[in-house]
């Protein structure tokens, strides 16, 4: 299915949290069994949700408002913390388990920000990419450092170890342990592709048998 992670929703409107958050009627979102806590790693101020038809990214969710990034265990979260007129607010994930590849670079001036993009699949075979412009002050290379390693613990700790390659498992080690992403170069564009991913929003029944 055409799966997009990003939209508007009234509070505890989606009834599962694996494919979509819940959001309380405070704005807050609900935690699930394998988050352990909320992490705060980043502010946008330009989120936009893209979808690839045939060779040109067509976005279908471009949105100028300040979006708080988090981080659990298990997945990164996206929530405005402004309600729109009609009682809806801008939420979406991204489980670690979607993943495709994560791209960013870093400013190079007083008045450039600097943007992280982060790829993922459905199960229609649709690609998709969220663009995060960070606010003044957010380091995009230590928030993705953040997500990478995370990313890494949280699909070394899933249960399909069977279907992953020695490959897989070397380059998730890797990031699971390692303090620096690729490049310190300003602007460039630096594209960190993962091994493996799943189509989302699949992939719950090899989620880590820690609870």
């Amino acid at each position: 299915m055409e799966y997009k992670c990003l939209k508007k929703v009234k509070c505890n409107e989606c009834g599962d949290c694996y494919e979509f958050p819940i959001v309380g009627s405070d704005g807050g979102l609900t935690e699930d069994e394998y988050d352990h806590g909320f992490k705060q790693i980043a502010i946008a101020k330009h989120v936009e949700l893209s979808i690839l038809r045939q060779t040109e990214w067509e976005a279908v969710l471009s949105e100028e408002i300040g979006t708080n990034l988090l981080i659990s265990d298990s997945r990164i979260m996206f929530c405005c913390d402004r309600w729109s007129s009609n009682g809806k607010i801008l939420t979406g994930h991204m489980r670690y388990e979607w993943i495709s590849s994560i791209g960013y670079m870093k400013k190079t001036g007083r008045i450039n920000d600097e943007s992280m993009q982060i790829y993922y699949k459905d199960t229609d075979r649709n690609n998709w990419v969220v663009e995060l412009q960070l606010i003044r002050n957010n380091d995009v290379k230590l928030t993705v450092q953040e997500i990478l390693k995370r990313t890494a613990n949280y699909r070394l700790k899933m249960t399909d170890e069977k279907n992953r390659t020695e490959n897989t498992t070397a380059f998730l080690s890797k990031y699971a342990k390692q303090e620096s992403v690729t490049s310190d170069e300003t602007n460039k564009f630096i594209h960190v592709p993962l091994p493996s991913c799943y189509d989302a929003p699949e992939g719950r029944d090899f989620r880590p048998a820690y609870k």
